[in-house]
């Protein structure tokens, strides 16, 4: 609770001041509760303040000092009034935000002085974010008055019946041809598709932000600027329907936002419609772009709440927090400055416990979030190009280390607030950049690799067919057990037979020929006899096929073939898998290290490894004589751990057709002794953790660094 009176109130008593002349206010509810919005149409900024506070500022004349205003507010009401030092905070707020003008001529200077300052930090801001600026290009305010009675009525509820049909059917075509989106999706981000993107995704912005545009301007909003905004050097259109914010009503303000992502939803369902139906070619591809790049932009971009876009501020609206963004900053700082350093005027953003979880749990989403598109867009730029990368992290280190550094040395030495207990602060400070100095560089933590892995058996064979058959009678099922020598598939061949057939006739006559040629001296029997030795060895061929048409088992093991049952009656080709027949009584784990990885193996040390199944993550294999094989591999142990097969390796087919990681692996055997109530199986996915050499947090951030480097730039 605020004292009623403050010892620094002799600072503001004597100043004659008011509200500049550009304020506009307006009344909302938030939470239950009243508040006016302020409005400055000259700097477009807005500023939130009580009842009672708004009460006081309607009192603010220049020709009256704050001290009489508040005085005689006392008198009228002394229960409705703010305390001097909310005063005081109240007035230091509008004067940060430039809504007071001064009549006296020192006090003119120093707002000057503050504006002119923050002049000159938005110029800095300007200069540091090179990958975000915008240049205004078209003022649309008088356009959308005289057609908002015709584009108003899209964003209806005829229109939203509208919408809803092309949405549905085309969710629908995606279920059914999933398969065909995967395979044009792999190419999206190849040379010759980025024009084609890049166009759908202008395309569809000028959409998103005119749909914005078009419903602030039909709930009685302003909008008086449209340009291009650069991210990335990619331009892009946006519109600046800021007006919505002073919206009574909260479904206003929340259809203005959700008006880009319902329009880009809707064009791309047009689009994938059109792409379903139209063969390959050029337009094909842009529908499929526009497809694509609709619904990302929607739903991942635009429908994500922890960026500043447009679910950012739907949801600041629909919990009835503005500023939440900033506020869940406030709040943090907050809580260090208070708890931490020990401030004790320190303030919260918000009084309300409720609106202080909010804001925590926000503060520690975004900055999560913010912390991986930051790293995601440094990646790019760097490999577009490394100067553009190494800009970025500059950027990133001056934005997030030097400028808190100086700002937490400013308020340390210079803020009134922190006098008092200004040892303290400075002392756990000190303590915090110690304990993270050590902490980072010299204190060695428990490390660990985690590498991606398949169950396989130590003795398996798969059996192929030798000769083309039709399959006849399955005499095993899935999953049996099987005995060395058992007949398992029977399959025929009538080919086989009539040329075993012909040839047995074939033999016959050369037969009689060698007879006939033996009786007579005019006739070499030579020619004969090694036609005749040539019929044979293809007859001795044709009866190994034969006979392969009844396949056995090689070994004692499970019979695994799960799709050969429903086969029968059908022809399989020649050298086509069959079957393979697993002994369980054996089992192995095949894990694949990457080549960035396996450096770390290579020390001479025993490797300490545990496994867990991904079917059962609570039981852990600790197995024994682990052996790395030294040569590097392209052939995964098995297509589930690929990309396609649901698993994290990229791969691509070679010209024989044959799936082959994109980056060379090494691969890491393990034994896995059977335990108690699990029943290991073939294919079986499973992570193994390899334990390293403690080391410093810092000493392993420089070493993942470096083999990024090296094995993306070269370097």
């Amino acid at each position: 609770m605020s004292s009623t009176f403050v010892e620094n109130w002799f600072k503001v008593a004597p100043l004659q001041l008011g509200l500049l002349p550009t304020v506009e206010v307006h009344k909302q509810r938030y939470r239950n509760h009243i508040w006016y919005v302020l409005h400055d149409r000259g700097g477009d900024k807005y500023f939130r303040v009580t009842p009672q506070a708004y009460s006081f500022l309607l009192r603010l004349r220049p020709d009256q000092t704050v001290d009489e205003i508040w005085m005689q507010a006392v008198e009228e009401a002394p229960e409705e009034v703010p305390s001097q030092q909310e005063v005081m905070q109240l007035l230091a707020q509008l004067h940060h935000n430039n809504l007071l003008f001064f009549r006296s001529e020192a006090d003119s200077e120093a707002i000057f002085a503050r504006f002119a300052k923050s002049r000159e930090r938005e110029f800095l801001s300007h200069l540091m974010a090179f990958i975000y600026f915008k240049i205004p290009v078209w003022n649309p305010d008088a356009f959308l008055d005289r057609w908002r009675h015709v584009l108003g009525p899209i964003f209806g509820w005829v229109g939203f019946a509208v919408w809803l049909f092309p949405a549905l059917f085309a969710l629908g075509l995606l279920l059914d041809d999933w398969g065909r989106v995967s395979a044009q999706a792999a190419g999206l981000i190849s040379w010759e598709n980025l024009p084609l993107l890049y166009a759908a995704i202008f395309i569809m912005k000028l959409f998103h932000e005119m749909a914005h545009a078009i419903v602030c301007k039909r709930y009685g909003g302003h909008v008086y600027t449209l340009g291009l905004m650069f991210i990335v050097f990619t331009p892009l259109p946006y519109v600046d329907a800021s007006s919505s914010w002073s919206m009574r009503q909260q479904k206003h303000r929340i259809h203005v936002g959700v008006a880009g992502m319902y329009t880009e939803i809707f064009f791309a369902s047009l689009a994938c419609i059109a792409w379903y139906y139209v063969g390959p070619g050029i337009l094909s591809g842009f529908l499929f772009n526009v497809m694509v790049a609709g619904s990302i932009s929607a739903v991942i971009f635009n429908g994500n709440p922890l960026l500043r876009f447009d679910a950012y501020f739907m949801l600041s609206d629909a919990l009835n927090l503005p500023n939440l963004y900033q506020k869940s900053s406030q709040q943090w700082l907050y809580w260090a400055d208070r708890y931490a350093l020990g401030t004790v005027g320190a303030t919260p953003p918000s009084d309300h416990p409720n609106e202080q979880k909010i804001f925590a749990l926000y503060g520690v989403l975004s900055f999560a979030y913010r912390m991986v598109v930051m790293v995601f867009i440094t990646q790019v730029l760097a490999d577009l190009w490394l100067g553009f990368g190494a800009m970025m992290i500059g950027m990133l280190l001056m934005v997030w280390v030097v400028m808190p550094l100086f700002k937490l040395l400013r308020h340390l030495l210079r803020n009134p607030l922190t006098r008092p207990n200004q040892m303290r602060a400075i002392s756990v400070c000190l303590g915090i950049f110690i304990s993270l100095v050590g902490g980072l560089g010299f204190i060695p933590i428990p490390d660990a690799l985690e590498a991606p892995g398949v169950v396989q058996s130590v003795s398996k064979q798969t059996l192929y067919t030798i000769a083309r058959g039709r399959i006849e009678n399955v005499h095993v099922r899935h999953g049996d057990w099987v005995s060395q020598g058992d007949i398992l598939v029977e399959m025929s061949n009538t080919d086989l037979d009539q040329n075993i057939a012909r040839i047995d006739y074939q033999l016959e006559e050369f037969n009689w020929r060698l007879r006939a040629a033996r009786r007579s001296r005019d006739i070499d029997p030579g020619p004969i006899l090694q036609q005749t030795q040539a019929l044979l060895e293809r007859k001795a061929d044709l009866l190994r096929q034969q006979n392969s048409l009844i396949v056995r088992a090689p070994q004692s093991g499970i019979f695994s073939a799960p799709s050969l049952g429903s086969r029968v009656g059908s022809f399989i080709a020649r050298g086509e898998e069959l079957a393979t027949i697993i002994d369980e009584r054996e089992f192995r784990l095949s894990t694949v290290v990457t080549q960035d990885d396996v450096s770390t193996l290579f020390d001479g040390r025993d490797l300490d490894v545990e496994v867990r199944l991904h079917a059962k993550p609570g039981i852990v294999f600790y197995p024994e004589n682990v052996s790395l094989i030294p040569f590097q591999r392209f052939i995964l142990p098995s297509p589930a751990m690929s990309i396609p097969g649901g698993g994290d390796i990229a791969v691509q087919r070679d010209a024989e057709g044959v799936e082959r990681a994109i980056e060379p692996f090494f691969e890491l055997q393990a034994p896995l002794k059977k335990l108690e109530g699990v029943r290991l199986q073939e294919g079986l996915l499973a992570t193994a953790r390899i334990a390293l050499e403690p080391k410093p947090l810092i000493s392993r951030w420089v070493r993942d660094i470096s083999q990024t480097l090296q094995r993306r730039y070269q370097l």
